[in-house]
């Protein structure tokens, strides 16, 4: 935050965030979750036994937090080029106030799944819903809602690709 505070005003102040960008982050957090998911039932078992299976549910619940890190990690890039850093503690602050409420309301009821269950929506208002505090920041937040469904705009660009290379190859195959 320093190295902001002198540096040249040069920043994006009304940039957009760039779509794909989160798009890309969300997917490749959503299949690293989803890979993970599938082998920890295996591994948990045979490396730590039978006696550790219960934790696969405090597992399957804490390893989504994945996602929101990677669209907050997406969005510290954007403020960082828009020159917003300023916003970054009040952002990571609002994840602590609602977690430390969340475990004093779920850990005595729910025990650890209730902490694992606070923790995922901290991270989620951390990353996403404290992108709406800021009028300069409501942009990305909608971008990084609509980020966790990547899939519709990645297969789009996927397909708007495909078309650009067969008319390319066409192009280069005219006499």
């Amino acid at each position: 935050m320093l190295a902001a505070r002198w540096a040249p005003r040069t920043h994006l102040a009304n940039a957009t965030p760039e779509p794909l960008m989160f798009d890309i982050a969300a997917a490749a957090a959503m299949v690293v979750v989803v890979l993970g998911l599938l082998i920890a039932a295996p591994l948990v078992r045979w490396v730590f036994g039978e006696a550790y299976a219960p934790s696969l549910a405090l597992f399957a619940v804490h390893a989504w937090t994945c996602v929101a890190v990677a669209l907050d990690t997406a969005r510290q890039r954007w403020l960082v080029a828009a020159g917003l850093q300023r916003c970054t503690p009040w952002l990571a602050g609002s994840g602590a106030v609602v977690a430390i409420g969340l475990n004093l309301a779920l850990l005595p009821i729910f025990g650890a799944m209730g902490a694992a269950c606070a923790a995922l929506v901290a991270s989620l208002v951390a990353a996403i819903g404290s992108s709406f505090f800021f009028p300069q920041t409501r942009a990305v937040g909608w971008v990084q809602c609509r980020a966790l469904w990547p899939w519709h705009r990645l297969w789009r660009l996927w397909r708007q690709r495909a078309r650009q290379e067969a008319t390319t190859q066409h192009v280069a195959t005219l006499p």
